[in-house]
């Protein structure tokens, strides 16, 4: 059998100096001196090229900004316009529903004279209990359901979007939410 003796002389890395050997250093000194000339030859176009990239990019963002903006304006329009025809709907629909009440009832005629100016602006979270948001004559009031508005109104519920009124006499009214415009 044979006999071997482990050393560090085995396992150390022979082909490591070779390598750092074989490239001269004028190899290297020939790649420095290539870059350096080339750089300092094309300086200025390298800068100015980078420069115009950059200009290019802002231009192409900024116009892809005003394009964006554009089209949010464009949408924002057809949203107000739809608003506008069906906040003009709905008051062709009340004041039709109101001559339509009155037609029906000319025996409460006093009590329909009686019927306040109320605009529903929606609900309100007061403490630990939930009020709806009134405008009355131009006046705004935090309401409860079971609370008088005025002239003998009751507010017999509301929600999101509607609020009901009840009249001593026993009519509802119901008042959809207005929507600010």
């Amino acid at each position: 059998m044979f006999k071997r003796s482990i050393t560090a002389d085995l396992y150390a890395p022979k082909n490591i100096a070779d390598e750092l050997d074989a490239k001269s250093p004028g190899f290297q000194y020939y790649w420095r001196r290539f870059i350096l000339d080339n750089w300092q030859k094309y300086q200025l176009p390298l800068a100015a090229g980078i420069f115009l990239v950059v200009l290019c990019i802002v231009f192409l963002l900024d116009h892809i900004r005003t394009v964006a903006q554009q089209e949010l304006s464009l949408m924002i329009q057809r949203q107000q316009l739809q608003i506008q025809a069906l906040q003009a709907e709905m008051k062709q629909r009340a004041i039709k529903q109101f001559t339509q009440n009155d037609a029906v009832n000319d025996v409460n005629n006093d009590d329909e004279l009686a019927i306040p100016e109320v605009k529903y602006w929606g609900m309100m979270r007061v403490g630990s209990s939930t009020k709806a948001l009134i405008e009355i004559n131009h006046h705004q009031k935090l309401l409860k359901v079971g609370q008088e508005v005025d002239d003998g109104w009751l507010v017999k519920n509301f929600d999101q979007e509607l609020i009901w009124f009840e009249s001593k006499q026993g009519r509802l009214l119901k008042i959809s939410m207005e929507v600010p415009s």
